[in-house]
């Protein structure tokens, strides 16, 4: 077993691998740059793979060859950034993940924030695909 773990450097990531680390569960950080290795649980193995360019997905279906699952926590929330840094944040990793991720995978698994939805919601709130979105709310 091998947990491939993609945005393993942000919060819910680095959570994540303490989690993992805590039940002696293997796992692989993969991360946009080596600057980000700095902020994960001590020893965690990591592999660069960049989220960009053409060498993307290349670079991810490498170190996902030895992977059983793969967990999503790429994204971000933060509502100054420009649509297309949104985009670049939390759609281009996702897709490249699933494009790069092996079919024999045993699980893929995505995490994605609500953000989108605002800031008030209650804990009683029914969200679908008709809720209206106020990611600046």
């Amino acid at each position: 077993m091998l947990i491939a773990v993609a945005g393993a450097s942000g919060r819910l990531g680095r959570a994540f691998l303490l989690y993992c680390h805590q039940k002696g569960l293997p796992v692989l950080a993969l991360l946009r740059s080596a600057q980000t290795a700095e902020k994960l649980p001590p020893d965690t193995p990591y592999a660069i793979v960049g989220y960009g360019g053409s060498g993307g997905a290349h670079a991810i279906s490498r170190e996902l060859a030895a992977a059983t699952h793969v967990v999503n926590l790429t994204g971000s929330t933060d509502t100054t950034l420009f649509e297309d840094d949104l985009f670049d944040a939390n759609v281009v990793p996702t897709k490249l993940l699933m494009d790069a991720t092996p079919q024999a995978i045993e699980r893929f698994v995505h995490l994605s924030s609500i953000a989108v939805y605002g800031k008030n919601l209650s804990r009683l709130d029914l969200l679908d695909e008709n809720t209206p979105k106020k990611p600046h709310d």
